[in-house]
């Protein structure tokens, strides 16, 4: 059955369609990652963002999209942009920020610190990490994890030696960025959010604070979703306006 989420957010009559996507290895997946099955950032970007985004525009007659990212979606949703990923007309994050650890309590760097000594452990002896040995982020890749631990241990997203969020012509740049923070979140806090938008080359600017009904923390805002997707909307019809010509 549909999710609170998906239902919160049925299309709409605004001139945009919007994209769900689940990554391979997580919720309803039968991928689970394993001694030589492994992925990561780039192969997110290509097969689940950038193939959906092309599957749903030939399904809807070449409609333009906006990718929703929640936590590391925002992540591959900011990588479409910065390759300028055709058909995407803008990208919404929601409570997504870098996992750099200088950003979060001393308590939930505590936590990451294990993460990340589990997974240098975990990755040679396993081929993957077991999060849900720790309490933290599920089962996960190799690959994945080797990307994601050089964003928690040094502030730099660098996959083959290129910062992949930073769009390098003036069609990723125009794409627009719009970031909800939620007031709770402690695995995304305010901070964590601008050093992700600095790494993409988007202001502080475009982010804002959601401070509507409902729970406001990182993942149990997914339970009553209503608010936060109605102003979700919000913004995509602002953006099908300017781009229409009308008042932003």
């Amino acid at each position: 059955g549909a999710t609170p989420l998906r239902r919160a957010t049925r299309p709409r009559p605004v001139t945009r369609a919007e994209l769900f996507a689940e990554w391979r290895g997580g919720g309803a997946s039968p991928v689970r990652a394993a001694r030589g099955v492994d992925w990561g950032y780039l192969d997110l970007l290509q097969h689940e963002v950038q193939g959906g985004i092309a599957a749903l525009r030939t399904r809807l007659h070449e409609r333009p999209v906006v990718v929703i990212g929640h936590s590391l979606g925002g992540h591959l949703g900011l990588m479409a942009r910065a390759l300028a990923a055709p058909g995407l007309a803008g990208v919404l994050t929601v409570a997504s920020g870098t996992p750099t650890l200088r950003f979060f309590s001393p308590r939930l760097r505590a936590l990451l610190r294990v993460v990340l000594a589990t997974h240098q452990v975990s990755g040679p002896l396993l081929g993957y990490f077991p999060g849900h040995w720790v309490g933290f982020g599920g089962r996960q890749s190799r690959t994945l994890m080797d990307e994601w631990a050089l964003l928690a241990r040094l502030g730099r997203f660098e996959i083959k030696g290129r910062n992949l969020l930073e769009p390098q012509a003036e069609a990723g740049r125009g794409i627009p960025v719009h970031s909800l923070s939620l007031p709770h979140d402690t695995y995304a806090p305010r901070p964590a959010t601008v050093h992700l938008l600095q790494l993409a080359g988007v202001g502080e600017d475009r982010i804002e604070r959601f401070e509507g009904p409902g729970p406001l923390g990182h993942f149990d805002w997914l339970k009553e979703p209503q608010a936060l997707a109605a102003r979700m909307h919000a913004v995509m019809a602002a953006w099908g306006r300017v781009a229409s010509g009308g008042a932003g």
